[in-house]
């Protein structure tokens, strides 16, 4: 089996008492049992006055149960292939992703694991697989050339990806070469109009408010919408800043079209979690006001089903 990380995937360490936030409220976590844990005051019982779990203090990390083990450590498994990355809605895993200025990498290992979702690979779609492969490495490509504008980037991995669904819906997949090579071509790609992320916000940020509310304080910033677009306020993150939420995000979702074949809705559900959240974030006062509405958003997003499937069709109307 091939096992994929994020190059810092392995250093993530829990801040514990010093995070910004906890994880032990505000979630319903369901133990290994089945059973949904009793919380008390939207806290876990075992959360105790300086945020630390008591459980861990008395036994070890290894005695949690799986979920909260876990936590934020996300995989996605294809056949022969497991990929982790750290999920964005963890403040220690967000500031690790996005506040070191450089680019994202990757370690790649392989292994003699036996691969335990074997039976349920047996209509895996190893073409079009394979085609995503390559058009992500290209999208990676694309994201690293800062010679280009970070929303030029984003556009031209919107179109890229428009056109490698109507390829996929006609079955036409040895096309999808001719696409890869074309949008590996700086003279071409260097022709596409940015996007304009004050108008792509105007225009679709009401798909937000259409959502399932999983925490209360989450429509303190949503409230503040009419503000954003009104003040148009240029946000306090740098363009790396960006480029790597949005590297992340490509890297934990862009190959799940294998199942669903959405692959322009997932692009688009990448590129507008970046805009969406730094606009969202625009009116804040400092970084650490700015990560904490990056990850709140990831907290409402990531966490639902429900969430994530609405943005996904959505999106996938603009392909009809």
């Amino acid at each position: 089996m091939r096992i994929v990380k994020q190059d810092f995937y392995d250093k993530f360490l829990c801040a514990a008492d010093k995070c910004i936030d906890t994880c032990c409220q505000g979630w319903q976590i369901i133990d290994d049992e089945g059973n949904v844990l009793p919380f008390v005051d939207n806290k876990c019982p075992k959360m105790n006055e300086k945020g630390l779990c008591t459980q861990v203090l008395e036994k070890g990390e290894e005695s949690l149960c799986y979920i909260c083990h876990m936590y934020p450590r996300h995989v996605e498994e294809y056949d022969g292939v497991r990929e982790w990355s750290l999920s964005l809605s963890c403040p220690e895993a967000l500031r690790m992703t996005i506040c070191e200025e450089r680019p994202a990498s990757y370690v790649v290992e392989e292994n003699d694991e036996e691969e335990p979702m074997s039976d349920d690979f047996d209509d895996f779609d190893y073409m079009l697989y394979s085609k995503l492969e390559d058009s992500r490495e290209c999208m990676y490509g694309i994201l690293k050339n800062q010679n280009l504008d970070i929303y030029k980037r984003m556009a031209i991995i919107l179109k890229m990806s428009y056109e490698l669904q109507l390829c996929a819906d006609e079955g036409q997949y040895f096309d999808m070469d001719d696409i890869i090579k074309k949008y590996e071509d700086i003279s071409y790609i260097e022709g596409i109009e940015s996007l304009n992320p004050y108008d792509e916000f105007d225009e679709h940020s009401g798909i937000l408010l259409e959502l399932e509310k999983l925490w209360e304080d989450w429509n303190d910033v949503l409230n503040k919408i009419p503000d954003i677009k009104s003040e148009k306020k240029k946000s306090i993150a740098t363009p790396m800043m960006l480029e790597n939420i949005l590297e992340s995000m490509i890297y934990t979702y862009y190959l799940g079209a294998v199942y669903d074949y959405f692959i322009y809705a997932k692009t688009a559900f990448c590129v507008y979690t970046v805009i969406f959240t730094d606009r969202l974030a625009s009116l804040a006062s400092d970084m650490d006001d700015y990560l904490r509405i990056v990850y709140k958003y990831a907290r409402e997003v990531e966490h639902s089903d429900e969430n994530i499937n609405k943005l996904l069709e959505y999106w996938d109307e603009f392909c009809k």
